[in-house]
């Protein structure tokens, strides 16, 4: 947990650095993971969870003051011998301070005594802009989902991250 108020801190230093500068659609995240199944989470209730998310464009929706746009995010979670390292497109939808995403994609999935595979991923998320400003403070609830692996990494994670 110190490791992890210690990244934030550190991200927020960082940012505070890099306000003046206009946003280049980056987030930066990390966090807890929490595995939805009872094999995946016997080695251990959390994992670590870290991730970066990069807008491509935003897409205008006639009549709506929403603001959407497509993404790519590259995840990683996490555990002793396991691993999955989604890679995503996403669409996103803001209202004020409220971001909702969905995304599919593939994910590559490591697992003891398991062979390596690229399998189907997706997620689902909201996210709320703690602090907004030049450089908004983030936090997330992502359910991440990896088709054909006995969802052994599918899981919630909750993060703390910047929008740079």
């Amino acid at each position: 947990m110190r490791k992890f108020l210690v990244l934030v801190v550190a991200a927020g230093l960082a940012g505070s650095a890099v306000a003046q500068f206009p946003s280049v659609g980056l987030t930066v995240r990390a966090g807890v993971f929490f595995p939805t199944t009872a094999a995946a989470s016997a080695g251990a209730e959390r994992w670590y969870q870290a991730g970066a998310e990069y807008e491509l464009f935003k897409l205008r929706l006639p009549a709506t003051d929403l603001a959407t746009a497509l993404s790519l995010s590259l995840d990683t979670y996490g555990r002793g011998g396991s691993s999955s390292v989604p890679l995503l497109a996403n669409l996103s939808v803001r209202s004020d301070r409220i971001r909702y995403s969905a995304g599919v994609g593939a994910s590559f999935v490591r697992r003891s005594g398991f062979e390596n595979r690229t399998r189907l991923a997706y997620q689902a998320s909201i996210g709320y802009d703690v602090l907004k400003g030049p450089m908004p403070v983030v936090i997330e609830a992502r359910y991440f989902g990896v088709v054909d692996t006995s969802n052994f990494f599918d899981g919630i994670a909750l993060s703390i991250g910047v929008r740079l």
